[in-house]
């Protein structure tokens, strides 16, 4: 945090992804901030993290002028430029991991949020000894910490991959099979699990401490992933209503006043139950299954002032179903390998309907998803149809794929999605949030089938009954613990 506040205060990239130069501070400002390096728990591990960084704000702050007044920051910088490594928390940790010794233990209860990445082969190799030393860790977990492990753990024995996205980015997913020899003890997987539910529900008491659960809440992820463009989590799940015959979708763009066309592509790529893929639909796959999923046409924005432009692609699920396809993934990519955040706004949109031919060509009132499009990556993953269940289940994910057509990507897809939707399972729901709760504070996907009344507060996912009378209940200060 302290190279990203320099790093800022030089007008460099916060994001550390490309090299930064360090401005000259003025003496005030270096004494300043050598105070605020000085007390940095971690300052030896967090310098020997990024080298190369921290030798350029070093040699901008000038420590040695200040050698008896800040001499943590000195001993950090004699460390740095003399390559002495030190003896840092992870290299402690993984010589003791190695040796299976169980101080381990010890070390790791100083450090809570490691603990819970470790927990796994801490279990393996130490078994009770780790369950007793987890357990008094847990009421230092923050609720959310809290929430993934328990899912976590509740799932860990029956998943048949790891997937793991390298510092959050989809982009480089690793799929790992799951190793048998690596099955956690059911019954210390229960000790556990009931630790963490006394917690859970020590701290949603002091909010709600009766609620009123309906099982189907447990299709709402909780906002758990880096995204703010939803109140809800990837892996979110709408149901499609029985009389929806058809799906729209759209990508919509504005690139600004340009002479030269620039595409935000909208797309589809469709699988079988396996997961083997049966083809797309895109701008150079227009008609999927004689008309199972069709093409609308590719735009230009070149001609248009403020440079808008879109694409439509319409779903028939009744012609999907007959072509086999169980799945359906839509995706948006950056044709011109300009990345999302490059255009003035990219938007994406789906509603689903009976008849394609009434109504306006798309009404955003009837959106069943509908938000902005931003970043710095060049691919989008928004959603997938599982037409055997019939529902819609949210992805948003920066999956890696090709950019020139859907089409090119669909093997990807067929290696990546089983391993990317059994890791959505893992996920935390407001279920998950609540289910160690007495009743009845009521928590509803829906209250088309429930009727509130009083004003009495009440969580509802989609609000569809006209006549409910609740106040909402926010998840905002719960998740915050």
């Amino acid at each position: 945090m302290f190279a990203l506040l320099a790093v800022g205060l030089s007008d460099g990239d916060i994001s550390l992804k490309t090299q930064s130069k360090f401005r000259t501070f003025k003496r005030r400002e270096r004494r300043y901030l050598l105070n605020l390096l000085n007390q940095c728990p971690h300052l030896e591990e967090d310098v020997f993290r990024r080298k190369n960084t921290w030798k350029k704000l070093m040699f901008a702050l000038h420590p040695g002028d200040y050698h008896d007044k800040f001499p943590e920051v000195v001993k950090a910088y004699n460390l740095l430029y003399n390559q002495e490594s030190p003896s840092t928390f992870n290299s402690k940790l993984e010589k003791l991991l190695a040796e299976k010794n169980s101080q381990v233990l010890d070390l790791l209860k100083t450090r809570p949020g490691e603990f819970v990445r470790r927990l796994h082969q801490c279990l393996l190799n130490f078994a009770q000894e780790a369950v007793l030393a987890f357990k008094s860790i847990v009421p230092k977990l923050k609720l959310i910490q809290l929430l993934k492990i328990q899912r976590y753990l509740e799932t860990v024995n029956y998943r048949l991959y790891r997937t793991i996205a390298p510092q959050g980015n989809w982009t480089k997913m690793q799929i790992l099979r799951v190793d048998e020899a690596r099955e956690l003890d059911e019954e210390l997987l229960k000790e556990i699990l009931k630790a963490i539910a006394q917690e859970i529900k020590a701290r949603v008491n002091q909010f709600a401490p009766i609620v009123n659960l309906e099982p189907q809440v447990e299709k709402v992820k909780l906002q758990t992933n880096d995204s703010e463009l939803t109140p809800y989590g990837r892996g979110t799940i709408f149901p499609i209503p029985e009389n929806v015959k058809f799906i729209r979708t759209a990508s919509y763009w504005r690139s600004g006043a340009t002479n030269y066309n620039i595409w935000y592509d909208n797309g589809w790529n469709f699988f079988s139950e396996d997961w083997t893929g049966l083809g797309s639909c895109c701008w150079t796959d227009v008609n999927f299954g004689q008309g199972a999923a069709v093409f609308s046409g590719d735009p230009t924005n070149s001609k248009d002032l403020e440079g808008n432009a879109c694409q439509l692609i319409d779903l028939y699920l009744t012609e999907l179903i007959a072509q086999n396809v169980r799945y359906a993934v839509w995706n948006i990519l950056c044709f011109n390998h300009l990345c999302f955040n490059k255009a003035e706004r990219v938007y994406a949109a789906l509603q689903w309907g009976e008849n394609p031919q009434t109504g306006n060509l798309f009404e955003p009132s009837r959106c069943q998803l509908s938000f902005p499009v931003k970043g710095d990556n060049l691919t989008k993953y928004i959603a997938l149809i599982d037409l055997l269940k019939n529902e819609l289940v949210y992805l948003d994910a920066n999956l890696y794929g090709k950019v020139d057509s859907a089409n090119q990507n669909l093997q990807s897809l067929s290696e990546r999605m089983p391993a990317f939707c059994e890791y959505l399972e893992t996920l935390p729901s407001v279920f998950d949030l609540f289910k160690h709760q007495d009743k009845p504070l009521s928590i509803v996907y829906s209250d088309q089938n429930w009727l509130l009344q009083n004003n009495e507060p009440a969580y509802v996912f989609r609000s569809e009954n006209q006549y409910s009378q609740f106040t909402p209940f926010s998840l905002t200060k719960l998740l915050s613990l």
